[in-house]
């Protein structure tokens, strides 16, 4: 065989090579792909909890785990890895005792589901959780968890998150802790919203060191302690439209704050308890400064707008160590008369804000002005209102509720603002409408809590992000239930971890759970809050269980690669161009042939 031939056939073997090669890349692609699939276990009561964590070990990042039966027993499971966790209402009973994935990793707490840092972007929802451990759920150094949809109960504190970034805690209904129902140490980012938290034993939320997070449209009630107790650092955090009710404070500001939001929110009949570790002057407030508050002077603490009323004792209070006397921005006390508005001494309020009728299309409204500007971006209360001898219940949300009554005819109404009642008459559209108030200081006195002149409105600017709806009221006795669709107004910051204003993990303030004192809560710490358990069906929060909890949804978490998507759609239009550029080649060489 001459050098020639010998030529031809190791190129023609190094064109088959290279041939194979960008076609088995190709198929190699198509493979990748592939594998990038989640699976789909579907997990049933009779695998034991070593069965169910061997499998949660041996899983891939993605994976979803659907938990089918109706009762699982002695659960403690920790999540390693991205995982999603869903249920359609399965009951959860945790174990209370170490077990051995715990030992292994050196996890001292008991809990039903632990997630650790490598769990980062998880998924947990749709789980009845009956807890008897330390901690229901734990999220520990762990970033883009959701816990959604659970019922949550039983566990000495129900959840706790800590060390982590941008974890959601979105639709749950947290209750009957022995302590707090959410504990929350040194996190970043964090989204609380639409959860009911109710009849825990100390607080509903407990804060130390959270920066750029956001509170809203939570409920919270019935807890032994606050409704909300902040401790050490808080930066950049928004508390807007929240409820707090039946607590002994609806929130108690005990930290180092900067440029936090408290705006919107509704604190009302919060009550007194003699026998609370704060000392019984120190309940039954809506707002309550702690000893350790607080602020500087160009980073101050933002409360206006919310609906602070039907406190036992004061609406707002300073705490008499701290010695200094401050102003708080404009809040609706359900008063027109600063003698009965109950603000403490050594806070600067002014009384400015009132609740008026106002005439819109097919009917009338009643508007939260600040001075004479409507105020649309406010806390969420009821009032009650008789519309010609017709009473209603009137929920007025971000500053208006509205009738639906007949424009043509004249109206006689009736509202009442703390212990007095309002009288309007509205005249029929078209006509003079000329409001007859029978009572000239209702809802207009400008008058200060302390007679300062230092106190001064912020001119009723509403907050961006929140869209203002109008309820109708239908009927003799029915409520004016507004309808409203709220923007989530989340903090626009970027994510920062303020590591410099952090204070060592484990201290958390005199009156954190974590540090007890000898005098606690009348319901003490291991007794519930005798709060009315119907109260959640009853509440705005009710669908937080929602069509999503009952469809067992498997969440999708790691995505195929969005370049390994486009190689395996284009597979074929690959493989034609490797067979052009192999015929040219082939051509070429042929063409070579022929010059030689």
């Amino acid at each position: 065989m001459n050098v020639k031939k010998v030529n031809i056939i190791l190129k023609i073997f190094i064109i088959c090579f290279f041939t194979l090669f960008l076609i088995s890349t190709v198929y190699a692609s198509d493979e990748l792909s592939l594998a990038n699939n989640e699976t789909h276990y579907y997990i049933t009561s009779d695998l034991s909890n070593d069965n169910i964590q061997n499998m949660l070990d041996n899983s891939n990042d993605g994976d979803t785990f659907e938990f089918t039966s109706g009762e699982y027993n002695n659960i403690s499971l920790v999540i390693d890895k991205p995982l999603n966790m869903i249920s359609n209402g399965s009951t959860i009973n945790t174990a209370n005792l170490i077990v051995n994935k715990s030992s292994q990793l050196g996890i001292s707490e008991t809990f039903g589901f632990y997630f650790t840092k490598n769990s980062a972007g998880s998924i947990m929802s749709g789980f009845n959780m009956v807890s008897s451990s330390d901690y229901a759920i734990i999220v520990n150094s762990s970033d883009n968890i959701l816990i959604s949809a659970n019922n949550i109960s039983g566990a000495t504190n129900n959840v706790l998150v800590r060390n982590s970034d941008n974890v959601s805690i979105i639709d749950n209904y947290i209750s009957k802790a022995k302590k707090n129902g959410i504990q929350l140490q040194n996190v970043n980012n964090l989204l609380l919203l639409n959860n009911t938290i109710l009849n825990n034993g100390r607080s509903g939320v407990e804060t130390s060191n959270m920066f750029y997070s956001n509170f809203t449209e939570n409920h919270i009630g019935y807890n032994g302690f606050n409704g909300i107790s902040m401790y050490n650092g808080s930066s950049y955090n928004v508390i807007s439209h929240n409820f707090g009710y039946e607590n002994t404070n609806g929130i108690y500001i005990c930290c180092q704050s900067s440029h936090d939001q408290i705006v919107a929110n509704s604190f009302y009949n919060n009550r007194k308890d003699p026998n609370c570790e704060l000392g019984g002057f120190e309940t039954g407030n809506g707002v309550l400064f702690g000893p350790d508050y607080l602020t500087m002077s160009n980073s101050p603490i933002n409360i206006e707008y919310n609906y602070l009323a039907h406190n036992e004792n004061y609406q707002a209070k300073n705490n008499p160590d701290l010695g200094t006397t401050f102003k708080l921005g404009a809040n609706y006390y359900d008063s027109a008369d600063d003698t009965s508005t109950y603000i403490c001494p050594m806070l600067l309020s002014k009384i400015f804000m009132r609740l008026d009728v106002i005439s819109v299309s097919n009917g009338f409204g009643l508007q939260v002005f600040e001075g004479n500007q409507a105020v649309n971006d406010f806390g969420t209360f009821d009032v009650q209102v008789n519309v010609d001898g017709n009473q209603y219940t009137a929920t007025v949300k971000n500053g208006r509720a509205v009738f639906d009554v007949d424009p043509n005819t004249d109206h006689v109404i009736e509202y009442q603002v703390g212990d007095q009642t309002i009288r309007k008459e509205v005249k029929a559209q078209g006509t003079q409408n000329n409001n007859h108030d029978s009572n000239n200081q209702a809802g207009s006195n400008e008058g200060s809590s302390d007679s300062s002149s230092d106190s001064e409105s912020n001119g009723g600017d509403s907050q961006d992000g929140t869209s203002t709806n109008e309820g109708t009221g239908n009927g003799q006795g029915s409520s004016t239930d507004s309808s409203i669709a709220n923007s989530t107004n989340v903090n626009g910051n970027s994510h920062n971890s303020i590591t410099n204003n952090a204070v060592e993990s484990g201290n958390y303030g005199s009156n954190s759970s974590d540090v007890y004192t000898q005098c606690e809560s009348d319901n003490g710490e291991n007794q519930l809050s005798n709060g009315d358990e119907n109260v959640r069906d009853s509440s705005d929060s009710e669908s937080s269980q929602g069509d999503e909890a009952s469809e067992g949804k498997a969440y999708e978490i790691s995505p195929i690669s969005q370049i390994s998507k486009s190689i395996t759609n284009n597979s074929a239009i690959v493989v034609i161009a490797i067979i052009a550029l192999v015929v040219i080649f082939m051509y070429g060489y042929r063409r070579k042939n022929e010059f030689d």
